[in-house]
């Protein structure tokens, strides 16, 4: 009896090898989607500790300091024991009025959140472990917590970007305006890496940046660079400055 031997071409290589891997994606779509199921079951369980709001939404705030303030609820006949806090800032300041809730009361947690240097959304994460009486640390309880906000900055920079010619020699002007309510802000420093970026401080209020087309040419590998800005205002004292460069105009 003689064996006959199968040969495959290209074609039915890449035929079998894609049949292969979507199988092998629907068993491990189907695996995570079990796992998340089990997870969400467990953390249901361990769901003895409510905040409230969940998320604090605070609307329009200022850079600086801000405070939040949420109700913990222990919704078990058993004492709860929050035993650490893991914060995704350091930027956050939380003080608790007691690690110890008793049996359906209520405490409090305050947050500090210190927004300095941020623009337009933000946010911050609270995690809170904490455990009953009849638990060790290995069979804990898990809360989230979320403060977020949409800061609002004191001042501006007018253009709030700079586009250069590749190929010309050119003069630019950039200035901070200030925005109503908010004290004057000056300018301090200003600095960039880019060699082909020369920058000067006009008065307190202005920079003037030119850009050099022959070391463009030669030293750059990329169309874009920043511009590091320093202000007097502690809250946002760095700023960075998109510089593009565009073969096109």
């Amino acid at each position: 009896m003689r064996m006959k031997c199968v040969y495959f071409d290209r074609k039915h290589i890449f035929l079998m090898a894609s049949i292969f891997f979507g199988v092998m994606s629907l068993i491990l779509t189907w695996y995570s989607i079990r796992h998340v199921q089990i997870s969400d079951s467990n953390e249901t369980n361990n769901n003895r500790l409510v905040g409230d709001p969940a998320v604090l939404d605070l609307g329009s705030i200022k850079q600086g300091n801000v405070e939040g303030c949420f109700t913990l609820r222990n919704k078990t006949d058993e004492r709860i024991e929050i035993f650490k806090i893991v914060k995704s800032c350091r930027c956050a300041n939380v003080q608790l009025s007691t690690n110890l809730i008793e049996p359906f009361k209520e405490e409090k947690i305050f947050l500090k959140w210190d927004t300095a240097g941020i623009r337009g959304v933000g946010s911050n994460y609270l995690t809170l472990f904490y455990k009953t009486g009849n638990q060790d640390e290995n069979e804990v309880g898990q809360l989230n917590l979320i403060i977020r906000g949409d800061v609002v900055p004191c001042f501006d920079f007018e253009p709030n970007t700079l586009n250069f010619a590749s190929k010309e020699l050119s003069v630019k002007k950039i200035q901070i305006v200030p925005r109503s309510g908010c004290p004057e802000v000056t300018i301090t420093d200003v600095s960039c890496v880019a060699p082909y970026i020369h920058k000067e401080i006009i008065g307190s209020h202005e920079v003037q940046v030119t850009f050099d087309p022959e070391l463009w040419e030669k030293t750059s590998y990329n169309n874009q660079t920043k511009l590091i800005i320093k202000t007097n205002f502690e809250a946002d004292s760095r700023y960075e400055y998109t510089i593009s460069v565009s073969s096109n105009l």
